[in-house]
């Protein structure tokens, strides 16, 4: 998972991280000078590392890009719930 501040949104690559059905979804993303689609929009399940350990967080309207070859966190979501 790379923390992105040029994302405008979650991105997961692996469908087994969303805790709840997907809504379908017909976007794209871009990514260089191509276009990725969006194959649903769900909460998702990662890992984070803290102080105190390991923590399991849920990302909200994550999108699932099956073709994206890494997840991407959205830096400013995570900087405006206080976490640095």
């Amino acid at each position: 998972m790379i923390l992105n501040n040029g994302t405008t949104l979650y991105i997961i690559n692996d469908q087994s991280r969303f805790v709840n059905e997907l809504q379908l979804n017909n976007d794209f993303v871009y990514a260089g000078t191509g276009l990725n689609l969006i194959k649903g929009i769900g909460m998702a399940v990662i890992t984070i590392q803290t102080p105190l350990g390991p923590r399991k967080i849920l990302l909200a309207d994550a999108a699932y890009v099956p073709a994206f070859h890494i997840n991407l966190a959205y830096l400013k979501k995570f900087n405006n719930k206080k976490v640095f």
